[in-house]
């Protein structure tokens, strides 16, 4: 049978308390209202026997605060963002602050309804990685007072904080690893986005072309929502109309992994037949055979910057710092990027 909950005016009837000392001793404030030790451990010993939660969204009504940092990402069962979600969730440990992590798909209407429900609930912080067209919404966030950290992409337009990493430079770093290793013809193959870390990521593959004097561009823009086979199939049919391509630089890990499918359908030998780097390290990539080299992001330093600028906003009460950090990206170099002795 269902049980109701016991409100707290219940609770300090049982106990032969007031309502007040209470709600003191939940919230946390038992000591500034000089609540006795013996008084607090009879309370909270009650409140663990009865099993009693606290109504979060009744008690961020009374004092205007949560406890809550809503967490914005892609997708979390992206490795790179689970990582990332998870060295957030470890970096406010301790804090007093529980995180709400929601995947977006990086879909601007889910984005938008998402942070509505998560303004509903009072949430006390934000960490977006920001699906295209969230401009105003975040805009709204700012004005309102709230901390906002957005990290993995941001907007050139507005003033924010955000934690990125140097894409351009390590799509350059992953690009010349190719070149340096006597592949001739590099592709690259990315997302159709216009969002600043794909559109930094471009930048760099071209700018490495340029230090080589390579005039062609060889590249395959896919749309973003397709399912693997499907992107498979598109980077398959690329390669079939661009043969003399020796090398390819994959924008993301998950276009890595489909590229790789489209090989082995094709019978082509990573390594000898055609070499790769991948943007964004995978658990899998050491695995592979021949192992897959990877431009590595840094995800631990990522985390650390995104929880440093959150808890320094809500301890002083204030909005983050408008500012850039930037990251510096990391080659990984394994099999994958360097031909075979014949």
């Amino acid at each position: 049978m269902f049980k109701k909950k016991k409100s707290i005016h219940t609770i300090a009837r049982d106990l032969g308390v007031s309502a007040t000392t209470i709600s003191f001793i939940i919230n946390g404030k038992a000591k500034e209202n000089r609540i006795s030790s013996e008084l607090i451990k009879k309370v909270e010993d009650h409140l663990g026997h009865i099993n009693y939660k606290p109504d979060i969204i009744a008690q961020s009504l009374r004092t205007g605060k949560s406890n809550l940092i809503g967490m914005l990402m892609e997708d979390i069962s992206d490795a790179f963002f689970s990582s990332i979600a998870r060295g957030v969730e470890m970096g406010l440990e301790n804090s007093g602050y529980k995180l709400l992590f929601i995947s977006t798909k990086n879909k601007t209407a889910d984005a938008s309804l998402i942070l509505d429900l998560l303004k509903e609930h009072k949430v006390d912080a934000f960490i977006i990685a920001p699906s295209p067209g969230l401009e105003q919404e975040i805009s709204e966030l700012i004005e309102s007072g709230k901390p906002v950290v957005l990290y993995d992409r941001y907007f050139k337009t507005l003033n924010t904080c955000n934690i990125m990493i140097d894409n351009r430079g390590g799509a350059y770093m992953g690009t010349m690893e190719l070149f340096n290793n006597d592949y001739k013809e590099v592709a690259f193959v990315t997302l159709r986005s216009d969002q600043v870390q794909m559109a930094d990521r471009l930048l760099g593959y071209k700018d490495a072309l340029a230090q080589i004097g390579q005039s062609k561009t060889i590249l395959l823009e896919i749309p973003y929502n397709l399912d693997i086979h499907q992107t498979s199939l598109q980077i398959r049919n690329f390669f079939k109309k661009n043969k003399t391509v020796e090398a390819v630089l994959f924008a993301t890990n998950y276009l890595a992994i489909a590229g790789l499918q489209a090989l082995k359908d094709l019978g082509w030998v990573v390594g000898s037949d055609i070499g790769i780097v991948g943007f964004d390290d995978n658990a899998h990539f050491s695995l592979f055979s021949p192992s897959v080299t990877a431009v590595a992001q840094p995800v631990g330093e990522i985390s650390r910057a995104i929880v440093q600028n959150i808890r320094e906003a809500l301890t002083a009460e204030r909005i983050c710092e408008p500012r850039t950090i930037v990251l510096p990206a990391q080659l990984i170099r394994r099999e994958s990027s360097v031909k075979p002795l014949v």
